[in-house]
Formats: C-alpha cells, sequence, structure tokens
C-alpha cells in the first residue's frame, strides 16, 4: 500500500509570494484598462505576467521538501533530488534554514527553506516542523528506502502554456476583446 504524501513549503515565504503576484497582477490590469492596448500590447503584457507567475510559482510553491513512500525528495529551483529515508542521519534547523545531513556525513541545505534574517532571528516555524517530521520517518521502524540519492530535472515546464492562455484571455477581457493590433 502507497504511503501518502507530505509536503512541506515556508509559509512565510508563500505569503508573500500570494501579495507581490496580487499586486503586480493587479498593476497589469489597471495598465490594460486605462491604456487600451491592441492585441500586440495584450500579447506582450501576457507573456511578461505569465513569466512573472511561473518564476513565482517556481520560488514560492514548487520549491518544496516532500515524504514519500520512505524517501525524502527535495525540490528546488531546477532540481528535484530523493534520498532514501534510511541514508538520513537527522535533520534539523539551524539559523531559519532546513539542513539534513546523511549517514556519509553530506550535508545538504535544503533551498526551499533557506534562512532569511526574519527566520534567523525569530525562527522558522515551517521548517521546523519539517525538520521534527523527517526525523520522526527516519526514526521510525517503518519500511524505509535506502535508495541511493538521485537528481532529477525539475523545471515546471509544462505549466507555461496554461498561465499564459489564462493571461492572455484575461487580459484580452479586461481590454474589451480588442481586434486591433
Amino acid at each position: 500500500m502507497a504511503e501518502r504524501r507530505e509536503v512541506f513549503r515556508s509559509v512565510g515565504t508563500l505569503l508573500l509570494g500570494v501579495v507581490v503576484t496580487f499586486l503586480v497582477w493587479l498593476l497589469f490590469s489597471l495598465a490594460v484598462i486605462g491604456k487600451g492596448f491592441g492585441v500586440s500590447g495584450i500579447l506582450v503584457m501576457a507573456n511578461i505576467f505569465a513569466f512573472f507567475v511561473w518564476v513565482e510559482l517556481k520560488v514560492v510553491f514548487w520549491r518544496n521538501v516532500s515524504l514519500e513512500d520512505g524517501e525524502v525528495v527535495l525540490r528546488g529551483y531546477w532540481t528535484k533530488t530523493r534520498i532514501g529515508a534510511g541514508r538520513i542521519d537527522r535533520a534539523w534547523v539551524g539559523g531559519g534554514a532546513l539542513l539534513i545531513e546523511l549517514k556519509n556525513g553530506d550535508i545538504l541545505d535544503v533551498s526551499a527553506f533557506r534562512g532569511s534574517i526574519i527566520s534567523s532571528i525569530f525562527g522558522s516555524p515551517s521548517a521546523s516542523r519539517a525538520a521534527g517530521r523527517i526525523e520522526e520517518v527516519c526514526r521510525s521502524d517503518a519500511v524505509k528506502s535506502d535508495g541511493d540519492r538521485s537528481t532529477s530535472l525539475h523545471l515546471n515546464i509544462l505549466y507555461v502554456p496554461v498561465i499564459w492562455i489564462a493571461s492572455f484571455v484575461y487580459y484580452w477581457f479586461l481590454s474589451g476583446f480588442v481586434v486591433h493590433w
């Protein structure tokens, strides 16, 4: 029976990303409404906004740590690393950053929980929760994977056309469905 997947993200970064995305969306929306762009202007706006949303999602949502079938999966900006839970010695939070030490002595600095000045001062509850859960899984007697560490690309390219189409349709709607270039 497959184990359920647990995902851990930095809540502070997620909230900041939502606020920034909303403000940029509002700025672009007001520009489209006020300027009265043609289709060529809307294409430019949709391209810029879609790229911004993809990068923002990459930074705040798609970077995470998850527990999947006895493995710890670290999703960074461009790569995804799978580590068998049996290969992990310990996980802890240092300076607001989530750190994972492997039994061979390597220490991994998880990009989804890299420490900021605020988390260094006040701590990171999200990173602490992730470290505690990783420790719990690694210490449990449940079936653990001892598989080697493997790294693969993690680009999320399939979402780009969906984001672009949604951006274009939205901005075209705001412009009153203009058809002149």
